[in-house]
C-alpha cells in the first residue's frame, strides 16, 4: 500500500549484508594499484567483517606484453569498526591481504578514515592504511602507505 502525499516513510535500517568493491593504491613506497572485488557483513551497528578477492598489480597492464611481471591474484580478510552510526561514520579497520606469487605473500594493513552512508542501500568509504610484509618478495618493500576509495552496496 502505497504512502500518502506528504507522509515521510523510515527507510528502515540497512541490510547486514553486501557486496564491495575498492580501490587501493600504493603511494610509497613506489606507485602500484589493485581492486578489491568482495562480501561485508554486519556482525553488529558499527562491526563489519569483509572477504575479498584481489585483482592485483600487474593484471592489466601485463595483457600482451612479455617483458611485465604476471598479474598477482589475492584474498583478503578484515574488520571495520565505525565510531559512530550516523551518515557520517569515521571508523578503523584492520586485515591481512594475501598476495600468491611463489607461495603466499602475507601483509597486515591498518586503516582509518570515514564512511559515508548514502543510503540504507549504498555507502562510500575513504581510508589511508598502512601495509606491512610479513614475508614479500626479495622485490618488495616491507612497508607500504595505501590508501583506499571503495564502495558497499546493500541488498
Amino acid at each position: 500500500m502505497p504512502a500518502e502525499p506528504g507522509v515521510v516513510v523510515p527507510e528502515g535500517p540497512r541490510s547486514r549484508y553486501g557486496g564491495l568493491v575498492f580501490a587501493h593504491v600504493s603511494v610509497l613506497p613506489k606507485l602500484g594499484s589493485a581492486v578489491f572485488v568482495g562480501a561485508t557483513g554486519d556482525l553488529t551497528e558499527q562491526l563489519a567483517l569483509d572477504a575479498t578477492l584481489i585483482l592485483g598489480p600487474g593484471l592489466v597492464n601485463s595483457m600482451g606484453t612479455a617483458s611485465l611481471p604476471p598479474p598477482k591474484f589475492g584474498a583478503y580478510v578484515g574488520a571495520k569498526f565505525a565510531f559512530l552510526t550516523g551518515t557520517w561514520r569515521p571508523l578503523v579497520s584492520a586485515g591481512v591481504p594475501i598476495f600468491f606469487d611463489d607461495g603466499a605473500r602475507l601483509f597486515t594493513r591498518f586503516a582509518g578514515g570515514f564512511e559515508y552512508v548514502a543510503s540504507r542501500n549504498l555507502s562510500f568509504v575513504l581510508e589511508v592504511g598502512a601495509e606491512y610484509g610479513l614475508n614479500p618478495k626479495d622485490d618488495i618493500r616491507h612497508f607500504a602507505l595505501v590508501p583506499s576509495l571503495g564502495a558497499t552496496g546493500r541488498l
